[in-house]
């Protein structure tokens, strides 16, 4: 299923907004990204939220495992694009193993963009790979009650803060782009938070990886075992097991920011 792209504008370039996406879309696929959960592609089980196909090369899709998810619906927060909600106690995880997503800590190179609308003014879950309640094996995304975001990634060990903090505040309801690019020993080991295509703050660290599998699969909304649960809405989850060039993040970002204006 996919919704009507609202606000067909006609862009500097001479072509109508829906016609940029279609065009940045192809671009995107082009790039043969590992993971892409589009919230307007979707499969219901009665009028609720079943599951999200992945159009990326590993395959698989994010199925509701816990809760109810109403039907993805149009986002004002998000140029009217679709997003689905967690309000609380929802959990949608890849149908894949854990083991699929060792990528995004080990080291060996990840890009990830997420789009998500935070609902509340608390600390939050956004998506992760490890609970958030000890020094499991994992990566995840986390929006603090400061109305900041915060990335860590655990090696079993300790939580090593990719970024700490994103200095300048997220609204509730307001739509942030999220990136977390992580190859050991590179500069862009990074996490980067964008608000309306502008690059509000990054961070990075140093700090080790593991090559072990992480706790779990990839998770959103709320992750088993955590003090941190999940709520917002989220419209999209890309994810490349390697990091992108500079030109490479400018197309996914130029995708990103048409789109959903984060």
């Amino acid at each position: 299923m996919s919704g009507r792209f609202a606000r067909d504008r006609r862009l500097p370039n001479g072509l109508t907004r829906s016609a940029q996406v279609a065009k940045l879309e192809a671009a995107l696929a082009a790039l043969l990204p590992t993971h892409d959960y589009d919230s307007s592609n979707y499969t219901l089980s009665g009028a609720n939220l079943s599951t999200i196909p992945n159009r990326g090369s590993a395959g698989g899709q994010m199925t509701v495992v816990a809760g109810t998810i109403a039907e993805p619906s149009a986002d004002s927060a998000l140029l009217g694009e679709k997003s689905w909600i967690a309000p609380g106690g929802q959990t949608i995880q890849s149908s894949l193993a854990a083991s699929a997503f060792k990528f995004l800590h080990d080291g060996t190179g990840c890009h990830t963009f997420c789009v998500y609308v935070p609902t509340v003014a608390a600390t939050r879950g956004v998506w992760a790979t490890r609970s958030f309640a000890g020094t499991e094996v994992g990566a995840g995304v986390f929006y603090q009650s400061t109305s900041s975001f915060n990335c860590q990634t655990a090696n079993g060990t300790a939580n090593l803060y990719i970024h700490a903090g994103a200095n300048g505040s997220t609204p509730i309801n307001t739509g942030a782009l999220l990136e977390h690019s992580y190859l050991e020993g590179a500069p862009t080991e990074a996490f980067t938070y964008r608000n309306g295509g502008a690059l509000i703050n990054s961070g990075n660290t140093a700090a080790a990886p593991s090559a072990a599998d992480p706790t779990s699969t990839l998770r959103m909304g709320d992750s088993a075992g955590s003090s941190v649960s999940g709520q917002g809405r989220y419209a999209r989850w890309i994810g490349f097991a390697r990091v992108l060039s500079a030109s490479e993040q400018a197309t996914v970002r130029s995708l990103l920011t048409t789109r959903y204006g984060v």
